[in-house]
């Protein structure tokens, strides 16, 4: 199997990803960046769940109202088995679920069987979650700005196995689908940050588009690989972006890139 160092990641975050299932990403990611409701945000979820083999698919943006400090809970229901959610809203399901713990405590991607294993459930919940379907899953989160509460997605079915093809789909679309399930609620706060970002910055960010390493990127613009990777970490973090790809595309949309 290949493996590839963090910095080999970060530069090539397609590999080893098959040529279907990359252009399957890049479509989704590309459609997301004109997302602007949530029923468009349904069906990029829904496609994402088609990919992965997913019978249910749902996803939630929970944070902290300031006043009250009472939580404001957006939810888009994809596919998930008709009444569940209802159903589990009823029964406070959320106060014994440990995907909910695992999520909005360390965030990240989790398999539910693993997080199961560390945190079993009550036999009542997962009794009547395996009985609607929900036997196996896979869950991801990222958190808000404020970091008071962020995104869960959940893609289930009777079988779904923990697979790294799986995984790399998932940590790939998600943060994207996570920017636009934020902006449902809590609007667009973008184009203050982007219009942070300095010249250098944004030559950084064009050389890294344009798929270049931060080796190469120093090169061109005579500067150390350790500085792109320091001005890279700045973009990421004005763009509100969790890697290189998604920087590249929430800067395409804003008009802030050209591409060479």
């Amino acid at each position: 199997m290949l493996k590839l160092s963090a910095t080999e990641r970060a530069e090539h975050p397609w590999r080893p990803l098959s040529h279907g299932d990359a252009l399957g990403c890049l479509e989704i990611i590309h459609r997301s960046l004109d997302c602007q409701d949530s029923q468009g945000l349904c069906a990029l979820v829904e496609e994402v769940g088609s990919l992965i083999e997913a019978d249910y698919c749902a996803c939630l943006f929970s944070t902290k109202a300031p006043a009250t400090g009472a939580d404001q809970i957006v939810i888009v229901d994809a596919n998930y088995p008709t009444g569940w959610l209802e159903h589990y809203a009823h029964r406070h399901f959320h106060l014994i679920d440990p995907i909910i713990a695992e999520n909005f405590s360390r965030f990240g991607l989790q398999y539910w069987g693993d997080t199961y294993l560390k945190s079993p459930p009550p036999g009542v919940f997962r009794g009547e979650a395996e009985a609607a379907g929900l036997e196996h899953g896979f869950s991801y989160g990222l958190p808000d700005r404020a970091r008071t509460g962020g995104s869960l997605f959940s893609f289930a079915g009777p079988r779904l196995p923990q697979t790294a093809r799986r995984a790399m789909i998932l940590e790939r679309i998600l943060p994207h689908l996570h920017r636009v399930l934020s902006q449902l609620d809590t609007g667009g706060h973008l184009l203050a940050q982007a219009n942070a970002l300095s010249d250098r910055e944004l030559e950084v960010l064009k050389w890294i588009g344009a798929g270049k390493s931060s080796w190469e990127a120093g090169m061109i613009l005579r500067i150390a690989e350790r500085t792109v990777n320091f001005h890279i970490r700045n973009i990421l973090l004005k763009l509100d972006a969790v890697n290189r790809p998604q920087a590249v595309a929430t800067a395409l949309k804003l008009g802030l890139l050209e591409l060479p």
